[in-house]
């Protein structure tokens, strides 16, 4: 299934919608002027994709994510305040 998606140019091995497009066009939002990226915390997508497109702008951004007290995704209903991550 997988196979046929790459070769009907659904899905690129190597490209994500969140590093490739998400990524960018949040560094272009921005004008590149980003010194620390947070995002919410929900699979992790977001701030792993983008995260890692700004990482390969600028290395010395960092990137954390935050989630809510209310959520319970990462944690098994701790609080996670804000997680570092050197991509």
């Amino acid at each position: 299934m997988i196979l046929d998606a790459v070769e009907k140019g659904l899905i690129m091995p190597g490209k994500t919608v969140l590093v490739d497009i998400t990524g960018a066009e949040l560094w272009e939002a921005t004008a590149g002027k980003v010194d620390i990226f947070v995002a919410g915390c929900g699979t992790g997508g977001t701030v792993t994709g983008a995260g890692q497109y700004g990482k390969s702008k600028k290395p010395s951004i960092q990137v954390g994510t935050v989630q809510p007290a209310e959520s319970a995704v990462l944690s098994g209903r701790f609080l996670l305040i804000v997680l570092i991550h050197p991509l």
